[in-house]
């Protein structure tokens, strides 16, 4: 397994100011801008909106991250933007206190990168690694565990680490706040998220499709349940891209070529397929096994926009939406009008909703 450099476990206390929480701040970047929420003349429920416990985290370019606190929609600066503070290529979703796990690139012309954690009062550098982040696909997004502080992901195997090589399938890493050290978890992974269940002791993460004999065609990928201390390791089903439920009930996965979405029972196993209506595109978080938050287009009477500092080669882009989608009952609504699809955008419940 590729084993990211020394690690440093430093706190960056320069970043105090621009660092701190600001709460019902508005982000001043054109990339989160604001519009009016629509309503039940556009179709939406935005009572659904007041049963949401949690945050949801975005990035804020350049080098910035901005939280929204829910239900009351009020936006925080986790780290400021356009201050001389590097670029954030990847974020984790918040844990239970709202901070996040992101990746930075680091050294002569960002050839490597490191993990940073932010705090209440800046934030602190857990590990580096080699390989850039961005160009040489060195490390996966990260996953925050609600609890505890562990952070879990997939690296570039070490003999790919410079190439420009797509992270297909890498080693499934641990980083341990309480000893300050990585370790290995001894499975290959697809080069994705991994995801925690809310008691910062199981994850789920993808394995990678493989062949299961020479001439016949690769199995699908699948996706699996490790108990992070024990190594048990157990296949839950079929499909990528894990999103575990706030109350561990559940876990969404991806599968085939057309993308569906289906909800599995982690008791039973029992699955349930999830219409794509109301515009969802990717799904953010799942609250309680029910309420969906997903970005994906804008309900059609509700605010539209395209993005701006665009590339002269590929020109604008429609905005997005984050949304909230009941799964009993089909109901939604708009929680952020306007999102960049440049973005990344991570989400977490921090209790279960108030039905």
């Amino acid at each position: 397994m590729h084993t990211p450099r020394t690690l440093l476990a430093t706190v960056i206390t320069a970043l105090t100011l621009s660092g701190a929480l600001v709460f019902a701040q508005t982000p001043d970047s054109t990339s989160i801008p604001t519009a009016t929420l629509p309503g039940a003349a556009e179709g939406e429920a935005p009572a659904l909106r007041g049963r949401l416990n949690g945050s949801i985290v975005t990035v804020n370019p350049v080098g910035g991250i901005s939280g929204l606190n829910l239900p009351a929609l009020q936006w925080r600066t986790l780290r400021s933007a356009d201050s001389g503070l590097s670029a954030v290529v990847s974020l984790s979703p918040p844990d239970a206190d709202g901070q996040v796990a992101f990746v930075t690139p680091r050294g002569l012309m960002g050839r490597n990168f490191a993990v940073y954690r932010t705090t209440s009062t800046g934030e602190e550098l857990l590990f580096e690694g080699n390989g850039d982040p961005l160009w040489d696909h060195a490390i996966a997004p990260l996953a925050l565990a609600p609890l505890g502080g562990r952070v879990a992901f997939v690296t570039q195997p070490a003999a790919k680490q410079r190439g420009f090589h797509p992270l297909s399938a890498g080693p499934l890493g641990l980083w341990e706040p309480a000893r300050g050290t990585l370790r290995e978890l001894q499975v290959m992974a697809a080069g994705e998220r991994p995801a925690w269940f809310p008691d910062g002791q199981r994850l789920v993460y993808s394995a990678p499709a493989s062949a299961s004999a020479p001439g016949q065609p690769a199995t699908s990928a699948s996706v699996h349940l490790l108990e992070v201390d024990s190594g048990s390791d157990r296949l839950l089903a079929v499909g990528h891209s894990p999103l575990v439920s706030t109350d561990g009930a559940t876990v969404l996965v991806t599968q085939g070529r057309q993308f569906d979405l289906i909800l599995v029972d982690v008791a039973n196993g029992v699955q349930r397929r999830i219409p794509r209506h109301h515009g969802l595109g990717t799904p953010i978080a799942l609250w309680d096994s029910r309420y969906l938050i997903y970005t994906g287009r804008p309900t059609p009477s509700a605010p539209q926009g395209q993005t701006k500092h665009n590339s002269n080669l590929v020109g604008p882009k429609p905005m997005l939406a984050l949304k909230v989608m009941d799964l009993d009952t089909g109901e939604f609504a708009t929680l952020v009008p306007l999102i960049d699809p440049r973005n990344s955008v991570t989400a977490f419940g921090h209790a279960l909703p108030t039905r």
